[in-house]
């Protein structure tokens, strides 16, 4: 054991306490092994370990992306498109101000597809705060969320391997999924923070 030097009283006075050898994390890329992924009791010491850790890394991170694209299917179909066109008093004819004055604003559900959109007609799709739609959506983005901070954590461990399996996982994912996404509802494509 090692011992260092730490304060123990107000008066300044130090004490020799032992203290357990603290393993150094690497801070720069390298292929070697791991002595702790994730917990203390998980460790990748030889080629087989890092390789194991490799493919659940590559698991995840494709299931994040698969993830993100069940959450944006699970949108599409739990929301309501609300069609609002904004319609004169004066002569019942589409209004392209934006003020409510003199205009009155008309919401129907209707599926997108019915007559073409145009400036005077603003889609918006929304789901009710408290169904159950909308709880499945948080507790998927709750989750989704965890997996991201995994993968984080993964890349930070700054090992090549780990490091090229969540590249390839991800990249795996979105070439499965990419081409299906809904691009009328990009606000979940665009989630590269988390």
């Amino acid at each position: 054991m090692s011992k260092m030097t730490m304060p123990t009283g107000m008066s300044g006075m130090t004490t020799m306490m032992p203290m357990p050898p603290m393993p150094m994390m690497k801070m720069y890329f390298h292929t070697g092994y791991e002595s702790h992924i994730l917990f203390e009791n998980w460790t990748a010491l030889n080629d087989g370990a890092v390789f194991g850790w490799c493919v659940l890394f590559f698991l995840l991170a494709l299931s994040y992306e698969l993830l993100k694209y069940y959450r944006q299917i699970h949108l599409a179909n739990a929301s309501v498109v609300r069609i609002a066109t904004v319609v004169s008093e004066e002569n019942g004819t589409p209004n392209n101000s934006s003020s409510t004055q003199d205009s009155h604003i008309f919401s129907c559900q209707t599926p997108i597809g019915d007559r073409p959109l145009t400036p005077e007609r603003r889609v918006r799709r929304t789901i009710p705060m408290l169904s159950v739609a909308h709880i499945i959506q948080t507790a998927l983005h709750m989750l989704q969320i965890l997996v991201s901070y995994i993968l984080m954590l993964g890349f930070m461990y700054f090992n090549v391997w780990i490091c090229l399996a969540v590249i390839l996982g991800a990249g795996v994912g979105y070439f499965a999924v990419g081409f299906r996404k809904l691009t009328a509802y990009s606000t979940i494509d665009d989630d590269h923070c988390h």
